[in-house]
C-alpha cells in the first residue's frame, strides 16, 4: 500500500466513523486512537534506544 492509498483508506474510515457515531462516541474513538499512536510512537523510540544501547555494548 503506497502512501496515497493509505491516506485514502485513514479518511474514508474517518468519515464513516464520523456519520455512523454520534458526536459523544466520535470523540471517544478520538482519543482512543490518539493514545493508541501515541503508546506506538513511544514503543518505537524506546526499540531504538535499546538497539543503540545494545550496539553500544557490543563496541565495547
Amino acid at each position: 500500500m503506497n502512501p496515497c492509498e493509505l491516506n485514502a483508506a485513514i479518511t474514508a474510515i474517518a468519515n464513516i466513523l464520523y456519520a455512523r457515531l454520534s458526536k459523544e462516541e466520535f470523540l471517544y474513538v478520538n482519543v482512543l486512537l490518539s493514545e493508541l499512536s501515541k503508546t506506538m510512537f513511544s514503543m518505537e523510540i524506546l526499540r531504538g534506544i535499546c538497539i543503540v544501547e545494545k550496539i553500544e555494548e557490543k563496541e565495547e
